[in-house]
Formats: C-alpha cells, structure tokens, sequence
C-alpha cells in the first residue's frame, strides 16, 4: 500500500471506529442508541438515525461497487439512498449496524488492494477518479456524523 492509500484507509478507518480529530468515531456515536431512538424524528427533521446509518452503508456500497468496477451500480436516486422507515425493532435495528460493520469491512479489505494507479483511474460511469471518492466518502462520513450527533442532543 502506498502512502496515500495508507493515508486514506487510516481516515476511513478513524472515522469509523478509530480516533478522529473531531471527537466520537461512527461505532462509538451508535453504541448507545437504542432502537427507538434510531427510528425518532425530533422536531420533525428529514431523517432519523437509522435513516440516516443505512444511507451511509447504501453509499459505501456504491463505492464497494465502483472499486469492484461495477459501472452499472446506482444509488442516488433508488429507495436504497434514503429508506423511509418508520418503526424499528432491537434485532432489526443490530441487523441495520451490522450490515454498515460489513461494509466498512470490505470497503476496507478493497481499498488496501488498491495501487496508486487506481487513484488517478476514472471510476466506472462516473467523471471523477477514485482518489475523489475515496476522500468524498470519508467526508460524507463525517457530514453524517454530525446529523446524527444531532438528533441524539434532541432525542434526549
């Protein structure tokens, strides 16, 4: 792995369950949410925290997808973008964050194989390389993060 690979698994790596500079990583933000604050919507905003971590994993399933150079793979403007889900049970809500854990898992796992070529590459279907994307989905991460940080202070 080169150094800007090394660099960029290390971001993604420490926003997930590492030690980012901003404060509390993704797994540690979730640790003490409970189900039915996951599905609440305080104050009636857009999305609720389960909304919003199965967003995330729908995302990193789109870059799982371009890296594995699937040009077909959409996830902008299908259901899986932004799920509307208004009840949640405690089995349901542990499948929910364990299929964000696999993502991140292979994400993770293709990103470690990737070359320094394949940064500068164009990302199948898209105009940007993967350098971008990589960086994009760190920053789509944090983005989130706080929103959900958010919705726990209203929560309660």
């Amino acid at each position: 792995m080169n150094e800007e690979i090394k660099r960029i698994y290390k971001n993604m790596a420490a926003v997930y369950d590492g030690q980012p500079w901003y404060g509390d990583n993704l797994v540690k933000l979730l640790a003490d949410v409970s189900a039915d604050v996951a599905v609440d919507r305080p104050n009636k905003l857009n999305h609720s925290i389960v909304e919003i971590v199965c967003h995330i994993t729908a995302w990193r399933q789109f870059v799982i997808e371009k890296i594995k150079g699937n040009a077909e793979y959409e996830v902008w403007d299908t259901e899986l973008n932004w799920q509307k889900i208004k009840s949640l049970s405690e089995p349901q809500w542990k499948s929910i964050k364990d299929d964000l854990q696999n993502g991140q898992t292979e994400l993770l796992q293709l990103v470690e194989k990737l070359s320094e070529v394949q940064l500068s590459a164009p990302v199948a279907g898209r105009k940007y390389n993967f350098r971008l994307m990589l960086q994009g989905i760190v920053q789509h991460d944090i983005y989130h993060l706080g929103q959900i940080s958010m919705i726990k202070k209203l929560s309660g």
